[in-house]
């Protein structure tokens, strides 16, 4: 062989080793599916390209009951959004009824949530290019799952900056997060009208600042005041602590301010997106990125077919006979169901399905709770019909025995 031929693939395998060592590690432990004894599965259109399928499966490590709803992304009568109470975020309500509400044929619990100071999405919530709950900031980023225009789904972290420009003094302060409570001493969050109706004012901290903007200008600064109406055409940057500087000295009533956002991928082009704890499935291996809740609990994940043309929104329970599954092997669950990517969603006792066939007036929990009833959460993923009224395409009969 040629000796400088021969040196340089020596480099190349030395190069080649290092890059290795430097890349981040993301494989999840070594898991295998247990035996299978027994399938039984069940299955429903809920509209045109929308399935729900149950599976009650007997494995060699115990009964598991697994409910998926199969969407269709080619099909122009199915879609996929967020679900949140009429009244905002703050307002935490059941998946059955969120799903009434938004007027979907079914949906589950969405993204992990704090409850302090008050409860709200850890991760990002957008919708038709508007940030409801905004992504996690630089280094503390959970990865989300989201549509774009085209209905091309995908799973990503969120790289954002927010800004808020006084056009009048030239100056601008950082805007960490948008409808989310923060407990950091100086981070300005904005609260606009998918957060409810009112502010948060001097609850939790008596030296609160809120500045009220509306038409982009700015109407009123109140320091250590109670909570205020957020304007329907503006929001309320809210902060504590040193922030409460940042907001005096760059801000005066009459100023034009705008919003400057910058993202990637461009939210513009997002048509709905949804924040989780991990991503655990990636180009067909289990993995972790993020959060991990360790044990066989319930579980909630999004999938995503090789070719992006389907999507698999699975949930497991974990109550009474029926076992939940670890992190790890979700993942490979929901590669069983046809993933190739996936990410979870919120676990434990948020794990809930409701569906609505057409013959029913309500949405029915389809899955068993692990605290017996539906757990309360900010916001979920709904699945929405926009079929006409047809000829009859099948008759499903139903039997006592």
């Amino acid at each position: 062989m040629n000796k400088k031929l021969s040196k340089f693939l020596i480099y190349l395998l030395a190069l080649s080793t290092i890059i290795s060592w430097s890349s981040p590690i993301f494989a999840a432990k070594a898991v295998s599916m247990p035996y299978v004894i027994h399938d039984t599965v069940e299955s429903q259109y809920l509209g045109s390209g929308i399935k729900h399928e149950n599976i009650r499966r007997f494995t060699s490590t115990g009964w598991w009951n697994i409910n998926v709803l199969r969407v269709d992304l080619n099909d122009e009568y199915a879609d996929v959004g967020g679900l949140m109470s009429n009244k905002g975020l703050s307002d935490r309500q059941a998946v059955s009824k969120l799903v009434d509400e938004n007027n979907a044929v079914a949906g589950v619990n969405g993204d992990f949530f704090n409850y302090t100071p008050l409860p709200h999405p850890i991760g990002a919530f957008i919708e038709n290019g508007e940030i409801i709950s905004s992504p996690g900031e630089k280094g503390n980023q959970k990865p989300t799952f989201y549509l774009d225009n085209n209905n091309n789904p995908d799973i990503t972290f969120i790289d954002r900056t927010l800004k808020l420009n006084s056009l009048d003094s030239g100056k601008s302060i950082t805007i960490y997060y948008i409808n989310k409570i923060s407990t950091k001493y100086h981070a300005a969050t904005i609260l606009n009208k998918h957060w409810g109706e009112k502010s948060i004012g001097n609850k939790y901290n008596k030296d609160s600042v809120e500045m009220v903007v509306s038409n982009n200008v700015v109407q009123e600064i109140r320091i250590g005041q109670g909570s205020v109406n957020i304007p329907k055409d503006g929001f309320v940057v809210t902060t504590f602590g040193d922030g409460k500087k940042n907001i005096v000295d760059n801000f005066k009533v009459g100023d034009r301010v705008n919003l400057d956002v910058t993202a990637s991928p461009n939210i513009e082009n997002i048509k709905f997106a949804i924040g989780g704890g991990s991503i655990i499935l990636k180009n067909g291996i289990p993995t972790n990125t993020n959060i991990n809740i360790k044990g066989n609990v319930s579980r909630t994940g999004i999938g995503i077919t090789e070719d992006g043309n389907e999507l698999i929104i699975a949930t497991i329970d974990n109550n009474g006979s029926y076992k939940g599954v670890s992190q790890e092997l979700f993942g490979l669950i929901l590669k069983d169901l046809g993933a190739y990517n996936a990410i979870n969603l919120d676990g434990g006792g948020s794990t809930t399905m409701a569906v609505k066939p057409v013959d029913k007036q309500a949405a029915e929990v389809v899955n068993k709770p692990s605290g017996g009833s539906q757990r309360k959460v900010p916001n979920g993923v709904g699945v929405f019909s926009n079929a006409p009224r047809g000829e009859l395409s099948y008759i499903k009969v139903l039997t006592d025995d």
